[in-house]
């Protein structure tokens, strides 16, 4: 009414309907008060409970179920009632709107309506519903809500009974038929069932969705039976695809020669099918042995892996994961298959790098002797992955050590306990050990400019960190430019560093102090503030000083300057031998100071027949490099004092465990000189 104007024909008529139908329904009501007989006002609650009063709802509830049998039935039914029960709304139905007299309904109305019945019906498979409402915090729920629970639960059942899955279900006799066709004749339909059997498998026991609405087409509720076709797709798929597509599967990248094969459009959904399964059990199984087995199949199937970009940098990411988290065998694979990837596939150097880097500094946090053979062991991973192009990694190296270069600098000035905990950790060491060790064993001329820095991060670190709880802070870092020094025959001072551990004089016990079993300082990265009263710990750090010392010494043995070299240190050390309280270490100084004047005098004698001068540099670097291949007084006393230590070391392990030493490369107690690290 209020779109058009009162004097509008459409305006009109609406009234007049409107005013009609009030007046209808006004005689209904009084019809129906006619008919009622007693008075509710005045029953009593005894007679009003007795008497009926579901006539009339009986009676809608008849027309009703009228109107769901035959609808056109009804409404023709109703028209003719009309003109019985009141004639002048009939009549004005008549003259204003005969089409509504002479309406039917068609058989597409009906079907829209029986389209709207259904929306309220259970359909056969819907997915999991809520099987109980949460319950109001405090207070006790009513009777109705717990009267209310019992078709809840009932509606539950039935549509839990209607999600089952439609599957074709896999006995241990199809998984053998299937198996003896792929051995016979490699037969593609007895493969498709194996690995559309052990997807379904897979969607059963691993996945961890749970409502998937993939439904599969086998399903496997056997466990043995699951293991049988996992062991069977693992054997024979390598040599199902080798013949069929006449590819040499692990091999390098084939990509063109498999997406062109006549046989790969039949092929690719289930490579791809397979592959995605081998990843999600990746990710799923804990098992060392058999995560061992998949990676083995994953390196035999790695060139299948460039079809498909996306389930590539996929398995990158959990190759990744199973190489800085896995068992050790776990991580070996892991890595060869990285290692494939980025030399034989599409995945570029660089940023493969950066996820490496990251994840070994994300795991290299804690040190023990159960951890330190994996850090070491992806130390190693990513010098290797470094040598494939010295480019790409200046400019890691670059990126990485300027990073430890800035926590350097924020320590130093702002000189707080977050500031220097940022320094005196663990992943700190790491990373200063894995600069060093990849600048040592890729020797590139690229590489070079990096030395400087690196060496002035670990120095400063020292020089910053001087309190004696550090100590082994400091032998760690300097075992690693050792390193340095001895693969590039440069010179870093750190003879000042050791002979500040040497000197220390211990702190003294409050009580009684108790001679202990010394520490493994491999191991410890700083001191308690409790244990630097402690004679082992002062006894340990002096042994890994001193050897550390020797080092120094095995290094530049070689050098023609070796005589002018050592003087200072020999003067500190005979003032040290005088003013130490522990015989035994002044022994140990007295013998060290014997070998290296015994050195510097064979270097005296060695240089007084040389023609040359000390600027023609290339004769001198050819003179060094003829001494180092020689064996000097410091080498052999060096190798004999380590084997002296490595032999308490077992003797102090038990019996019944084996004698296996887990030494770290960059600590005192192995850490050579260029000479005696060629001997090893």
């Amino acid at each position: 009414l209020g779109e058009y104007p009162s004097s509008h024909p459409v305006a009109s008529t609406t009234s007049k309907l409107i005013r009609f139908f009030i007046i209808h329904l006004n005689k209904m009501a009084d019809s129906k008060a006619k008919r009622r007989k007693v008075d509710m006002s005045e029953m009593s609650v005894d007679e009003f409970m007795e008497n009926d009063f579901a006539s009339e709802d009986s009676e809608d509830s008849e027309i009703e179920e009228t109107i769901q049998r035959d609808p056109r039935g009804s409404h023709s039914r109703g028209l003719a009632n009309l003109q019985d029960m009141d004639k002048e709304f009939y009549e004005f139905l008549k003259e204003n709107d005969p089409q509504l007299l002479n309406f039917d309904l068609s058989d597409e109305d009906l079907s829209d309506d029986a389209g709207d019945a259904s929306i309220n019906e259970v359909p056969e498979k819907v997915p999991r519903t809520i099987t109980s409402y949460p319950k109001p915090s405090g207070g006790v729920e009513p009777e109705e809500d717990e009267k209310e629970e019992e078709p809840m639960e009932e509606l539950t059942t039935e549509v839990e009974s209607h999600s089952e899955p439609s599957g074709v279900l896999v006995t241990m006799a199809m998984v053998k038929g299937w198996l003896k066709t792929v051995k016979n004749n490699n037969s593609m339909s007895g493969m498709r069932g194996i690995i559309l059997s052990l997807h379904g498998g897979v969607l059963k026991v691993i996945s961890q969705e749970k409502d998937d609405e993939e439904d599969p087409e086998y399903i496997v509720k056997d466990k043995e039976v699951f293991n049988e076709l996992l062991v069977a797709g693992l054997k024979n798929m390598a040599t199902f695809l080798e013949s069929h597509l006449q590819v040499k599967v692990g091999v390098a990248t084939q990509k063109r020669k498999i997406t062109t094969h006549k046989k790969w459009p039949k092929l690719k959904t289930l490579v791809k099918l397979y592959i995605q399964d081998l990843m999600t059990l990746l990710k799923g199984l804990s098992e060392a042995s058999m995560l061992a087995a998949i990676l083995k199949q994953v390196q035999s199937l790695i060139s299948f892996f460039e079809v498909f970009p996306k389930l590539q940098r996929q398995l990158f990411k959990q190759l990744v994961v199973c190489w800085s988290e896995g068992e050790e065998h776990v991580r070996v694979l892991s890595f060869l298959s990285i290692r494939a990837l980025v030399l034989h596939q599409n995945l570029p150097l660089s940023r493969s790098l950066k996820t490496l880097y990251l994840a070994f500094v994300r795991n290299s946090k804690f040190t023990s002797s159960k951890s330190f053979p994996l850090i070491k062991f992806m130390q190693n991973s990513l010098v290797e992955m470094c040598r494939m192009n010295p480019a790409t990694t200046y400019q890691h190296g670059f990126l990485y050590i300027r990073q430890l270069a800035m926590l350097l600098r924020n320590a130093m000035s702002a000189k707080n306990k977050d500031s220097i905990n940022s320094l005196a950790n663990w992943q700190f060491v790491h990373c200063v050990r894995l600069w060093c060790n990849v600048l040592s064993e890729v020797q590139n001329a690229s590489l070079k400019p990096l030395v400087y820095p690196l060496t002035q991060v670990a120095l400063g670190a020292l020089q910053l960190l001087s309190s004696p709880r550090y100590f082994p802070l400091h032998l760690h870092l300097i075992a690693a430019l050792h390193k340095l020094s001895s693969s590039l025959s440069v010179f870093v001072p750190t003879v000042p560093h050791l002979l500040r551990i040497m000197q220390w004089k211990g702190k003294k016990p409050k009580g009684q102090d108790t001679m202990g079993k010394p520490p493994d300082l491999a191991y410890l990265c700083k001191l308690s503030s409790g244990s630097l009263a402690s004679k082992a710990i002062q006894t340990s750090l002096m042994d890994g000083s001193y050897e550390l010392l020797m080092d120094y010494f095995a290094i530049h043995s070689s050098s023609i300057a070796f005589p002018e070299l050592i003087i200072p240190t020999i003067v500190q050390l005979r003032k040290l031998s005088k003013e130490t309280k522990f015989t035994w270490f002044r022994r140990q100084l007295k013998q060290l100071i014997e070998k290296a004047e015994e050195v510097a005098d064979d270097v005296k004698q060695a240089r007084s027949t040389v023609n040359f001068s000390p600027k023609d540099t290339k004769e001198i670097e050819i003179w060094e490099s003829k001494r180092r291949s020689t064996v000097t007084p410091l080498d052999k006393y060096l190798s004999s004092w380590r084997l002296i230590k490595q032999k308490e070391t077992n003797d102090k392990q038990p019996h019944n465990t084996p004698s296996t030493s887990k030494q770290p490369h960059n600590t005192p107690s192995t850490s050579t000189s260029t000479k005696t690290h060629k001997n090893v």
